[in-house]
């Protein structure tokens, strides 16, 4: 269903995890591994009558360290009723789900030239960045981002992108991810799948009729596009947009092209949220935001963001910054998005 090229996928090292247990030790023991090292290296698993394959039925995904060298797999079921729909390789001495990011081995290459990076959510986000010759994405594995993850992608960019799914769980994954990257100073954008306006350019066409395309918005090239929410393509993440346009490539540069400042973003979600009339309300909306300008560890960046946040929601700005070191002395607590 996603039309990887047989390139890619030889390149990525995606392989079947039979069912058969048999099948399974046959194969590994046929090139030179005993079921201690399959045990030791978490590909099987021993309970008190059997020893048995940790991933059955499924397609794996080698996550490789940042010399490329493979040290756990991802694993997505193939069944509609399989559970759980991806399963990790437990951690060990040399996989630390808290520092490890899946892409990692393509950065150091691709960074030159894209002069970014890209965090997406899962696997398949990566790959579906890389159908389309974009190799600068990373995604962790089945955790949160961490502090770990933003200081290791620091060493190659501080030009980072956050494209997330496009659900209520990826704008929460967007706050957490803002709050962790603005303690170490760095300022991510935010990608939006249904920007304004969206080139209408392979298969994206198709889904239009001929009259939606005669009466459509064009772009400053003249190309045809969407404006207007009632005809924007909505997709919930990266790996659906991608199998959806068969220009792959330039819809998604236009979509870094319109990426928003990621505090910018922070104040559209909250504000599209929450009933900012409702006192009890733009309140709830006001701490959320205090608490991701508490983050910023710069304070010259921090009264930046209190400017932003008090033209935003028209309130005189002497008055919010005296209402924000009041809520900050009050709570004193971590991060976390309401």
């Amino acid at each position: 269903k996603r039309w990887l090229s047989d390139t890619l996928i030889t390149q990525i090292g995606l392989w079947y995890a039979p069912s058969q247990t048999q099948l399974f030790f046959t194969y590994f023991q046929k090139h030179g591994f005993s079921v201690e090292d399959l045990i030791e290296s978490w590909l099987a698993k021993q309970n008190t009558n059997d020893i048995y394959p940790f991933f059955r039925d499924r397609l794996t995904i080698p996550i490789r360290d940042q010399l490329g060298n493979v040290i756990a797999f991802g694993a997505r079921a193939l069944q509609k009723d399989q559970e759980p729909k991806y399963l990790n390789s437990s951690e060990s001495i040399i996989y630390d789900k808290s520092s490890t990011l899946y892409g990692i081995d393509h950065l150091k290459q691709w960074v030159k030239e894209h002069k970014s990076i890209i965090i997406v959510e899962g696997y398949f986000d990566v790959i579906a960045l890389q159908q389309a010759n974009r190799e600068n994405a990373v995604a962790t594995c089945g955790t949160s981002l961490t502090q770990q993850h933003i200081s290791t992608l620091k060493r190659y960019s501080d030009t980072i992108y956050f494209l997330f799914d496009n659900d209520s769980a990826g704008s929460s994954a967007t706050l957490r991810g803002l709050a962790i990257a603005y303690a170490q100073g760095v300022y991510p954008k935010v990608i939006n799948l249904t920007p304004t306006p969206l080139p209408l350019t392979g298969s994206i066409l198709s889904e239009m009729g001929s009259h939606e395309l005669e009466g459509a918005d064009r772009d400053s090239d003249g190309h045809p596009s969407l404006k207007g929410e009632g005809t924007r393509m909505r997709y919930k993440d990266i790996d659906e947009f991608v199998r959806n346009s068969t220009q792959a490539d330039e819809d998604i540069q236009h979509l870094v092209n319109h990426a928003t400042d990621g505090f910018s973003r922070a104040i559209h979600h909250y504000q599209n949220n929450y009933d900012t009339n409702s006192p009890i309300e733009r309140q709830k909306s006001l701490n959320g935001l205090f608490d991701l300008i508490h983050a910023v560890s710069s304070l010259s960046t921090q009264n930046l963001f209190i400017e932003q946040l008090a033209h935003s929601f028209r309130i005189d700005y002497t008055l919010l910054i005296s209402q924000y070191k009041q809520y900050i002395k009050n709570e004193k607590k971590v991060f976390w998005p309401r």
